[in-house]
């Protein structure tokens, strides 16, 4: 659409950083609408460690950045949603640590 999007890493430092947290204090943690890989990563990292929870949107189960990429410029600001929708890499990446 030809602006960038926030990075991978915008929420997987905020992930990491809350877990650590959770760890630390002894607490539960609920991330809400996860969208990488990374975050994925962390959370089986984490397991067992400390105390939380994540959802996934069915918009980021469902979609890739690909198949927004396709559509018509004026369709695509349907489908402006935060965290952004990722490639299909991060998209099976969710579905596999559902």
């Amino acid at each position: 659409m030809g602006i960038d999007s926030s990075p991978e890493e915008a929420e997987s430092l905020m992930v990491k950083r809350d877990l650590e947290l959770a760890k630390r204090i002894k607490t539960h943690v609920h991330f809400g609408h996860i969208s990488s890989k990374n975050s994925v990563a962390l959370f089986r990292k984490y397991r067992g460690q400390c105390s939380f929870s994540a959802e996934l949107t069915p918009h980021h189960a469902l979609m890739k950045s690909e198949d927004i990429l396709e559509l018509e410029d004026r369709a695509k600001t349907h489908f402006k949603v935060c965290p952004v929708i990722r490639t299909e890499e991060h998209r099976q990446a969710l579905l596999k640590g559902a």
